[in-house]
C-alpha cells in the first residue's frame, strides 16, 4: 500500500517511496521532508486528510489520533482515512491553513 501526499504549491500528487521504520506521525513527517528535502528545507509541517468516515472532515494527524484510531499502524491509517491519489494527505506548512 502506498501513502499519497501532496505538497504545498504543488498539484502533483506523490507516493511515499519508503514507509517509516518509526510507524508514529512524526516519523511520517520526517520521511516526508527528507524525500522533499528541497522544497520543504527548514519548515515545521502539519498532515490534515479528509476524514470520509466523519462526513468528509478535514482532520489533522497527530500522534493521539494515529494511536487511537489507527493503532499506529500504516496501513489502517491508509484504510481507515481512504488515502489514495484521489484523498492524499496535504502537507501544510505549520501556520497556514488547507483549504
Amino acid at each position: 500500500m502506498l501513502i499519497w501526499y501532496q505538497i504545498p504549491d504543488s498539484e502533483e500528487e506523490i507516493p511515499l517511496e519508503k514507509i517509516p521504520e518509526s510507524a508514529t506521525i512524526y516519523g511520517l513527517k520526517k520521511a516526508i521532508l527528507s524525500q522533499n528535502s528541497t522544497e520543504l528545507k527548514n519548515k515545521q509541517i502539519i498532515l490534515q486528510v479528509i476524514d470520509p468516515n466523519e462526513n468528509n472532515k478535514l482532520v489533522t494527524l497527530n500522534e493521539k489520533i494515529f494511536k487511537n484510531r489507527c493503532e499506529n499502524d500504516f496501513d489502517k491509517l491508509i484504510k481507515i482515512y481512504a488515502i489514495s491519489q484521489m484523498n492524499l494527505i496535504k502537507v501544510v506548512e505549520k501556520g497556514m491553513s488547507c483549504n
